[in-house]
């Protein structure tokens, strides 16, 4: 089923740098987004960061997470706002609900048909995906006062099993 499995692709259009997600993301599927954030990011200038979304058909909390890291630190690089074409209601309004639209402009503009490629990133251990969710997961909790409580016991959690080793 295409719904299981998700897709990241990157590529620049002019002085449009694009992150496509096609698919349902979920957080054992993130590392290209965290391979985006860290290693492509802070190397590339870029005027204009847009995030496509509009063949994505589902985002878990630690997807949604890191997509405000790298609001976060794009706005840190660039002092511009990242751009999110968003057409699926459902998925907007939890976009909407995380608080993203205090990092992100949303436009309507449907992005034009670009050559992107496909970011791929090796299976990565349990604990490297348990970090990950934790530091997305505290991040959300930082945009506003609902998430804060919503995500408590989930970092909770997360910090718990870090601890342990497992």
């Amino acid at each position: 089923m295409s719904e299981s499995f998700a897709h990241i692709y990157y590529g620049i259009e002019g002085e449009t740098t694009i992150l496509k997600i096609s698919g349902s993301l979920r957080f054992n599927q993130c590392g290209p987004l965290e391979f985006f954030l860290k290693k492509y990011l802070p190397k590339q200038p870029m005027q204009t960061l847009l995030v496509d979304l509009s063949e994505t058909t589902l985002l878990d909390s630690t997807a949604l997470g890191l997509l405000a890291q790298i609001a976060l630190q794009y706005k840190k690089i660039s002092h511009h706002t990242p751009q999110l074409y968003c057409q699926d209601n459902d998925l907007k309004q939890v976009l909407l609900s995380m608080g993203l639209d205090q990092l992100f402009e949303f436009t309507t503009k449907a992005p034009l048909p670009h050559d992107l490629l496909e970011l791929i990133v090796p299976t990565e251990p349990q604990d490297i995906q348990t970090a990950r969710s934790l530091t997305a997961h505290k991040t959300l909790m930082g945009l506003n006062e609902e998430n804060k409580q919503e995500f408590k016991t989930v970092v909770e959690l997360l910090e718990e099993t870090l601890r342990r080793g497992q």
